[in-house]
Formats: structure tokens, sequence, C-alpha cells
């Protein structure tokens, strides 16, 4: 009897692969290598916008700490020279209880005390400054017990431009309850 190798398509063991398993592969691997170019793209992409966001929308650092009979407001050095807007809402109704604007691009902002009762409209920031709210008088007063919102435009630590609001509430026995 004589030896008869056998054919391809008859072969069997793990590393003979018949033609159509060789496509059935190929398309396999094409699949698996397109599905992961496909979620490493869009992983760069959603960090991409987030970057985006953060640079473009994201407003400057506030720091609010309790001061004596009040809150002291603090914008860093490196971003206090370029706020454009501050704005004091009422966080059980929105209503503005004080806002100023830079009446040129932006203004000086330097740590601002504010307390429970009346408090100065124009706090003496550097700058031309437009009182926007209250649209009179000199004072405007701040509750104790009452929550409030505090927004500041400007630049923030990424060199992009946004708003940045912190919440705080003024208390009577140690000044602030800030919340974030």
């Amino acid at each position: 009897m004589s030896y008869k190798p056998p054919r391809p398509e008859q072969r069997s063991g793990p590393s003979s692969v018949g033609p159509h398993e060789q496509g059935v592969l190929v398309r396999t691997f094409k699949v698996l290598l397109g599905v992961t170019i496909s979620i490493t793209l869009l992983v760069l992409f959603a960090a991409s916008a987030v970057l985006a966001w953060v640079i473009l929308f994201t407003g400057p650092s506030i720091e609010i700490r309790a001061a004596e009979g009040g809150i002291e407001i603090v914008v860093p050095e490196n971003q206090a020279s370029n706020v454009a807007r501050v704005r004091i809402a009422r966080r059980t109704d929105g209503e503005v209880v004080w806002e100023i604007a830079a009446r040129e691009r932006f203004m000086v902002l330097p740590p601002l005390r504010l307390r429970a009762g009346s408090n100065p409209v124009d706090p003496g920031v550097g700058g031309p400054v437009r009182i926007v709210s209250p649209p009179t008088g000199t004072t405007f007063p701040l509750e104790a017990s009452t929550g409030y919102a505090l927004t500041i435009w400007g630049p923030n630590p990424a060199g992009g431009r946004g708003s940045s609001t912190r919440r705080f509430t003024l208390s009577d026995e140690r000044g602030v309850e800030a919340r974030p």
C-alpha cells in the first residue's frame, strides 16, 4: 500500500483551517478591529468634549470663608483681575438681590466681605462698575438663615471663560455655611 497525504479540506487539528474558516477568521478580526477603533475614538471624543467644556464654560474658582460677622468671597489673584459680572440671588425664589457688571470688559474683584443686614452696593472693586441690582439705593440686604447663590463670570483655571456658582447661607453664630 502506498501513502497518500490527505487533501487540504480533509485535514483536521488546530492548525488546519479551510478556506471558509479562514474567511470567517479574517471577517471576525476586521469586525473586532473596527469595534476597538470605534470605542477608542469614542473615548477620545468624550475626553475632548469634557476638556472643551472645562475650558470654555466653567468660570473662576470661588472660595467663601467665614469672616468676622459674615463671609469673605475670594477669587484667586490670577483670575480676580478678569471678572466680568458678580450676582447674588436668593435660592428660594431666584430673586437677584445684588449684581454688578464691569462697564468695560473686566473689573478687578478684591476679596468681598458680606454680612447679614445692609451691605454696600458698590464694593469698591477696581475698574468702572455698573450696578445692575438693586437699581436704586446704596445698600442691599442679606438675611441670616437665608440661602443664596453667588455667581461670578470670568476666567477659569484652564484659560477659558464661563461662570461659577457657589451657595452660602449666612448665620448669626459663625458667619457662613458654604455649600458647593
